[in-house]
């Protein structure tokens, strides 16, 4: 597995995401037409399929134009997991540091 052109693929991808974002919110401010909506959905849909960095979840999202609780749950308990490991950790770390140090 090339990671290098794996890692220029997904930053492609993000840039065009980002430039589809950009161009949404300058169409709300501008109370562009639906064609233009329409279109930009287009594109974001047809980025999402491109890219390896989005689940399943997100690509329902954009289709179903409401989000699916089962599958929003599931994502966000994914993304937030490493991040509860490392306060567990830490937070177990604490008082076995404290009790190999004898502090009190």
């Amino acid at each position: 597995m090339n990671y290098g052109t794996r890692g220029e693929r997904m930053e492609s991808s993000y840039k065009r995401i980002q430039q589809i974002a950009f161009a949404a919110e300058a169409a709300r401010l501008a109370n562009d037409s639906r064609a233009t909506v329409e279109q930009l959905q287009r594109e974001y849909e047809i980025a999402l399929e491109s890219s390896e960095n989005h689940s399943d979840a997100d690509y329902e999202r954009t289709k179903s134009g409401s989000r699916n609780g089962a599958l929003l749950f599931r994502d966000t308990a994914i993304t937030i997991a490493p991040y509860f490991s490392i306060v567990l950790t830490i937070a177990l770390a604490i008082p076995l540091a404290l009790w190999l140090l004898d502090v009190e």
